[in-house]
């Protein structure tokens, strides 16, 4: 006879870890570098890295303001092609949203320095209820092709172009200030001709200064911008944009002036989670943006970048609802590509993973060895693969400073 129940025998048990330097608030919430360390604000002024591999906690300097409230969410960014001493660079870009203070930020992982505060233009005075940033660009992902800015710029002009291993890149007046560290690709979608700002450009300049080029780029080839980040939240349907190149942010509801983003079909509250699943498997998920609504339901949309729509998901089975207290992580295969999304129910410890390929929502743990605390708003999970090759589930429960970990077996 079948045993029916072998999902659940075979459910992994947490394991305790060394706990967390403080008990976690509302928006406590972790980012991790896909490799092997994760970052974590629990609150302004106490603001940490833990090493995976060490078992180790670090604390790094705090940002220069802000408060930590609901509206609170992270965002780490890779530097591409950059690591040191087993440490990924990049930024860590953080959303600090307490009632009617909002506030941005930049932290640099290489120098431990953080940004003075960047625009918060076009956001609300008050921004609150489980914030979420997202940032489905292949040149910062290391993925090659898929979505890329609606915004080009003008086409190069010089004859040939530019060669390999050329650090200039002669262009038609540019339309726009561009920074240093400014993504741009001279390529496809399929055949991507990255090309990384080493210096600031201004609006009309004819040349660019870029780091030496890995492929030629062609006469007359047109720049896109690899630029965007999402925010989604605030209990809300309203989507805004934040272009990495322009350093502004830009309402794209419905409603807006820039009207290229319609409004998310439903509000997104408490419990609500956005993620980009590229390497899962379906044919489309490069394009494509996962959404769970959180507010007490099961039900889950889907952004297409390319077409610009929303749309909701049927998947199976759809029979759990997800509120405050729920946490996400992104499972990654072996060569560190996003597969699977990881959500953590409520306060319950209960794990499941969904899968895009076929839209199948599975347990995967059971409850804690531990006692959770009230149910807060904040993604205090993240999923990396440790050294012995196992991917990982670790957490922080809810008004606790126990730091938990699950193996993701099957």
């Amino acid at each position: 006879m079948a045993n029916n129940n072998k999902t659940l025998i075979d459910q992994p048990m947490w394991e305790q870890l060394v706990n967390g330097p403080a008990n976690s608030a509302a928006a406590v919430a972790f980012v991790d570098d896909n490799e092997r360390f994760a970052y974590i604000m629990y609150s302004a002024t106490s603001f940490w890295c833990y090493d995976t591999w060490a078992g180790t906690w670090q604390q790094l300097a705090n940002p220069p303001g802000g408060t930590l409230a609901a509206g609170w969410c992270m965002l780490f960014i890779r530097q591409i092609g950059t690591q040191l001493n087993g440490k990924v660079y990049g930024s860590v870009y953080a959303f600090l949203a307490a009632g009617a203070s909002v506030t941005f930020y930049k932290y640099d992982i290489a120098t431990n320095v953080w940004s003075a505060a960047l625009s918060v233009v076009n956001i609300p005075a008050a921004f609150g209820t489980d914030g979420r940033l997202i940032c489905p660009e292949p040149a910062f992902n290391g993925y090659a092709g898929g979505y890329h800015s609606a915004v080009a710029l003008n086409t190069i002009t010089s004859s040939p172009g530019a060669s390999q291993g050329a650090t200039s890149i002669p262009v038609n007046a540019l339309p726009l200030d561009l920074p240093s560290g400014a993504v741009l690709n001279f390529g496809t979608n399929a055949a991507p001709i990255w090309a990384v700002l080493t210096a600031s450009a201004a609006a009309a300049a004819t040349s660019i200064t870029v780091s030496a080029l890995i492929a030629a780029v062609p006469a007359a080839s047109t720049a896109y911008f690899y630029s965007d980040m999402f925010l989604f939240g605030n209990n809300a349907a309203v989507v805004y944009r934040y272009n990495f190149n322009t350093a502004l942010w830009a309402l794209t509801s419905a409603n807006a002036a820039n009207p290229a983003i319609p409004a998310v079909t439903g509000t997104l509250g408490a419990g609500h989670v956005v993620c980009w699943l590229p390497g899962s498997g379906d044919a489309n998920a490069l394009n494509r943006l996962v959404i769970m609504r959180g507010t007490a339901t099961s039900t889950m949309y889907e952004y297409d970048l390319v077409s610009n729509t929303f749309s909701t998901v049927t998947y199976y089975p759809a029979t759990e609802t997800f509120t405050t207290g729920t946490c996400s992580a992104i499972r990654q295969d072996g060569n560190g590509k996003n597969v699977n999304l990881v959500l953590q129910k409520d306060i319950t410890g209960r794990i499941f993973e969904f899968t895009p390929a076929n839209r199948r929502m599975m347990p995967k743990a059971t409850q804690y060895l531990v006692t959770s605390g009230a149910a807060l708003v904040g993604d205090r999970m993240f999923c990396l693969r440790s050294t012995d090759g196992v991917e990982y589930v670790y957490m922080i429960p809810s008004t606790s400073s126990y730091f938990l970990r699950t193996g993701l077996f099957f």
